[in-house]
């Protein structure tokens, strides 16, 4: 018997819109509402597991699969903006359930070292090189492509996703996000869509990003060739934003 036809399938979700209501946990639209996976079975989510079933109505369900599709392709989703295309701001995301604090910079800013330092033992970091290295192999000798950039953006944007249902209180204390986010909007839309409870810009300057970023491809990093064009169009696109935290 397929699972979707199956009695405990069916019964989870029974339950489920009994518990939360019929209605879309995205946009609240009473319309053909469905239940679907937030981490999708090929990816190892959990098949019967409740807090890793959001209902949808059919025409948020044809977006998160558009957006889904596109991000393996390496193409970015459907809306959104910013220098990774549409997936870096999904049009889908809500309010973060924990505390959230992203942490922005050009490459060499030092973003990884800061949030250790200030990160709890049980917190959430999310981190793109980190993603690379646990899902897809990637380490610092090797850069990564435009696909893979996609696929690390999709497994980002699961986690944050998590962050958004109230099982996330539950998990994690707080959680953190590294990006880069030179532009004031989108740090603005981080805050205003998602309820980030502070954004940190660290503000290291080019010369000293770049100092970095050059030890590090001496010792054998390839992300680090691209990494001053980066931190030049980082700075050139900067601009400080109302309800930052800037530390220089």
């Amino acid at each position: 018997m397929p699972f979707y036809q199956s009695p405990e399938w069916r019964g989870l979700v029974t339950r489920i819109k009994r518990e939360r209501g019929a209605r879309c946990q995205r946009c609240g639209s009473g319309h053909r509402v469905i239940a679907d996976h937030v981490i999708e079975l090929r990816d190892g989510g959990a098949p019967l597991d409740a807090s890793n079933i959001e209902l949808l109505c059919q025409a948020c369900h044809n977006a998160k699969t558009a957006d889904a599709r596109a991000a393996r392709a390496g193409l970015g989703g459907r809306t959104g903006g910013g220098a990774d295309g549409p997936m870096a701001h999904p049009s889908w995301f809500r309010p973060a359930r924990v505390p959230l604090t992203v942490v922005c910079g050009p490459p060499g800013a030092g973003k990884s070292t800061w949030t250790r330092r200030h990160a709890g033992p049980a917190d959430l970091v999310i981190c793109m090189d980190t993603l690379a290295r646990a899902h897809l192999g990637a380490d610092r000798r090797v850069a990564l492509s435009g696909g893979q950039v996609g696929d690390v953006l999709r497994l980002r944007n699961e986690l944050l996703g998590d962050l958004m249902r109230p099982a996330a209180r539950r998990r994690w204390p707080r959680a953190w996000l590294i990006a880069s986010e030179p532009e004031a909007r989108w740090r603005a839309w981080w805050r205003d869509v998602v309820g980030a409870e502070r954004v940190v810009v660290l503000a290291t300057p080019a010369e000293e990003c770049k100092r970095r970023v050059a030890a590090d491809a001496a010792a054998g990093d390839a992300r680090s060739d691209a990494a001053p064009a980066l931190i030049d169009r980082w700075w050139s696109s900067y601009a400080p934003g109302p309800g930052d935290t800037l530390v220089a």
